[in-house]
């Protein structure tokens, strides 16, 4: 069991792609989960695209899509990491394209995040997903549990399972509240060097509006 005092990756949207999981019937044992860091309604309107291929090789999953080349690379990652899930995205891929393409949408995301984290970030990350799933299996045991000393023992387990996933979760949190708060101070560091600056950036600013051609919205010039 994960304790306190291990640095973890924020888990606000950790729980996304388990449940996309389980729309697609994935079993307990073997169901992978989320470790997105944001939401998908935080997400760019468009992937980023490294290598993209002909127009005709995209695979179109609503806005952005992904490109044949990252499909394969997105489904050459599942290979390695869950065989299982990649049968079942497969079986989807004809009968139900949307539900496909989504689906891969987000392992694409977090598979680009992923690369970027510390190693302990991803363990971390594999960690949730896999507290995820044991609370998962243990409730479905317990409802089908044959005795009520069976299902006693199960409820022992899931509360167990419950208070690991609990630890982890806060840890995932604390690491994302320390990323903001970086990122923040990066932020106000930015703020009072241009207060800094005042003077230079309006008598900038000042000479862009002299040197604009014309009054029109083309020619307007940034206040950036």
């Amino acid at each position: 069991m994960l304790r306190k005092g291990f640095v973890f990756l924020g888990a606000a949207a950790a729980l996304a792609i388990t449940f996309a999981l389980v729309s697609l019937g994935s079993s307990p044992d073997s169901m992978p989960t989320s470790a997105a860091i944001r939401t998908s309604s935080s997400r760019p309107a468009s992937l980023p695209v490294a290598n993209p291929g002909p127009a005709s090789d995209v695979v179109g999953i609503g806005a952005g899509g992904l490109t044949g080349a990252q499909e394969a690379e997105t489904l050459a990652f599942l290979k390695r990491r869950r065989p299982s899930y990649r049968e079942r995205l497969i079986a989807i891929r004809s009968s139900d394209p949307s539900r496909y393409g989504e689906a891969l949408r987000k392992m694409f995301f977090y598979m680009m995040r992923r690369r970027k984290m510390p190693e302990i970030i991803r363990r971390s990350m594999d960690a949730e997903r896999e507290a995820q799933v044991d609370i998962v299996a243990i409730w479905r045991r317990m409802h089908e549990a044959p005795s009520v000393t069976e299902r006693a023992k199960l409820v022992k387990q899931l509360g167990g399972a419950i208070s690991d996933h609990f630890e982890i979760e806060q840890n995932l949190r604390g690491y994302r509240l320390s990323e903001l708060e970086k990122e923040i101070t990066q932020l106000r560091g930015e703020l009072d060097s241009q207060w800094k600056q005042r003077d230079q950036i309006i008598a900038d600013r000042l000479q862009r509006w002299l040197k604009a051609a014309a009054p029109t919205a083309s020619t307007q010039p940034s206040h950036k």
